[in-house]
């Protein structure tokens, strides 16, 4: 697979700015032979061809190409600072107080998340109730401080 650096095929999926190439989809494909050669039961959340539901309590999410435009672009790491995980790996670290999502795609902030809780985010809807996981996910994390219940306190007025 020899596609960085080279003019590839855009498709767009909702947008002209939310595409995908023939990278993104070989790479998925790659991945997803991997798993259903070695874990045929698990699930598969994948960003290029959807949800492969099996019934299993495990799931793989696949984002196969985070940063698909600046890989088109030819620059090797993601320099947006929006970019879900990265914003809730800040958060793990210190850098961060608060990361609030409001309908990214689970594939987009699902590892950044879990590396933000296991360093003890704190998290929960815009009205300080326990988050609920769906597909148009809106919920907000944050380091645990007092920040949060500020946040609850403005984001509730806001978003009710």
């Amino acid at each position: 697979m020899d596609y960085f650096g080279k003019q590839l095929e855009r498709t767009n999926k909702t947008n002209a700015a939310d595409f995908r190439t023939q990278a993104d989809v070989a790479a998925e494909e790659i991945l997803i032979s991997a798993i259903e050669k070695n874990l045929p039961e698990y699930n598969i959340v994948a960003e290029e061809h959807g949800t492969m539901d099996k019934g299993s309590p495990y799931s793989f999410i696949i984002d196969p190409l985070d940063g698909t435009n600046n890989f088109v672009l030819g620059i090797q790491r993601s320099l947006d600072l929006w970019a879900p995980g990265f914003c809730f790996c800040g958060l793990a670290c210190g850098r961060l107080e608060a990361v609030i999502n409001d309908g990214t795609e689970l594939y987009d902030y699902a590892a950044g998340r879990l590396i933000a809780l296991e360093a003890g985010g704190r998290t929960s809807d815009f009205q300080g109730k326990p988050e609920v996981l769906d597909d148009n996910d809106t919920f907000m994390l944050t380091n645990g401080s007092s920040i949060h219940e500020f946040l609850v306190d403005n984001l509730t007025h806001s978003f009710s």
